[in-house]
């Protein structure tokens, strides 16, 4: 498990690929690896205890119950939890083509519905570029600007 990488079969789309995850998954894996001791290379992680694969729809409704249990408006289901994960990296990283990759979209066009900011983010990662303020030489970042009269 050191590089971190699964090989998706049937992906969102039905898609295949690779894809990437992090320490939290990594030690989830070590632990559902307990359980299944003895996995093929190809077995599927979402199973039955037979070691079946599970389908879409029932993975939807597992994906269900715990949004059901806590009265959210809405269902909580593998879609979502992909929508908050890009959402996610591309606050942290700002980089479209990093998150493309990493849901495996075949477009940028695909991507940029991640690409919603609110108005308070918009505001600070401009305060954070505005370009007039980053001009080299410009003394006016932190104290008001002032205006020269022009002769006319």
């Amino acid at each position: 498990m050191g590089a971190r990488l699964v090989r998706v079969r049937a992906g969102r789309g039905q898609k295949d690929g690779t894809t990437f995850f992090g320490e939290t998954t990594a030690l989830l894996l070590r632990t559902w690896l307990t359980v299944h001791p003895d996995p093929q290379p190809a077995a599927p992680v979402w199973c039955t205890r037979a070691g079946t694969m599970l389908g879409p729809y029932t993975i939807a409704l597992i994906f269900g119950r715990p949004s059901r249990r806590a009265a959210l408006p809405q269902r909580i289901g593998p879609h979502a939890l992909r929508h908050y994960a890009a959402t996610s990296l591309l606050r942290r990283t700002g980089d479209l083509e990093f998150v493309r990759r990493v849901l495996r979209h075949e477009s940028l066009a695909m991507t940029l519905r991640y690409a919603a900011l609110t108005q308070t983010e918009v505001a600070a990662k401009f305060l954070h570029a505005s370009p007039l303020d980053r001009l080299p030489g410009n003394q006016a970042h932190g104290r008001q600007p002032t205006l020269r009269k022009s002769h006319a």
